[in-house]
């Protein structure tokens, strides 16, 4: 959507005035996001491409993120477009010098903290279907090897016995904790997109994978997160370990079904 077409669009719900101006925002794989400033008022604008693709009910999410931003660890939702196409929700100041060049051990500790608050976060969910959601991506994939049909249909009859024999392990997961989406200065935690209930491994699994850790981040993050929630360094790697495919194959499709190179 155009600029001034989606300004027009949002300016009976946010009852904006003549001086509202609209920025697009660098940044979102798939997304659109747009600052929207109108006097004193500030709003974080988000077009939503693709939504059948990423199967993910906005209303829900929009619920979902109401209920979180009463905890005060997400930004406050402000208005969904009746098709769920356009969101805005409070505008949080974020510091772009705070985004490292690499990530040490202090930035790491971070995020397993922010991971070990949100999955502390005691919030009523369904449990997120990842074999449902593999068979979606699969719905949108044009052309689908023996391979891949196999690997799905074996990963779910893994994932099916796991969700009987780990019920403590589910948790309000975020999904795509990248260092971008926590506000250090607020606290306040961005992009609860993929937010569900959901296993605590496969939520750390996707941190390290969407921030692109090497191996040695990618363990600091593992024992830093098993420290902070009192669990055996050989615990935490046994559940990782179990997860990984489904966080491999997970990302696999999705990037499949965008039409975009698995990064």
């Amino acid at each position: 959507m155009q600029i001034d077409a989606l300004l027009a669009h949002l300016s009976e719900p946010l009852h904006l005035s003549e001086n509202a101006v609209l920025l697009p925002l660098s940044g979102g794989t798939i997304n659109g996001a747009f600052y929207l400033v109108d006097n004193k008022n500030e709003y974080m604008v988000k077009c939503f491409e693709a939504s059948e693709t990423v199967d993910i009910n906005r209303l829900e999410r929009f619920r979902l993120q109401e209920r979180l931003a009463k905890k005060r660890i997400a930004p406050r939702p402000i208005y969904l477009s009746a098709e769920a196409c356009i969101y805005v929700e409070q505008w949080v100041k974020q510091h772009r010098s705070q985004i490292p060049l690499f990530f040490d051990e202090l930035h790491i500790n971070l995020l397993a903290k922010t991971l070990s608050n949100i999955h502390r976060c005691k919030i009523e969910l369904p449990i997120a279907n990842l074999p449902v959601s593999w068979q979606h991506y699969l719905s949108s994939i044009p052309t689908i090897n023996d391979y891949t049909h196999e690997r799905v249909a074996k990963a779910t009859q893994a994932w099916e016995s796991h969700r009987r024999n780990e019920s403590a392990s589910w948790v309000l997961c975020h999904n795509d904790l990248a260092w971008a989406h926590v506000c250090v200065p607020t606290k306040l935690i961005l992009d609860w997109e993929y937010a569900a209930l959901g296993n605590r491994f496969f939520d750390l699994l996707s941190c390290a994978k969407v921030n692109k850790f090497d191996n040695e981040q990618h363990e600091m993050l593992v024992a830093a997160y098993a420290k902070q929630n009192d669990l055996s360094i050989e615990y935490a790697y046994e559940q990782c370990g179990i997860q990984a495919e489904f966080v491999d194959l997970t990302y696999s499709l999705w990037y499949k079904a965008l039409g975009m190179q698995n990064a």
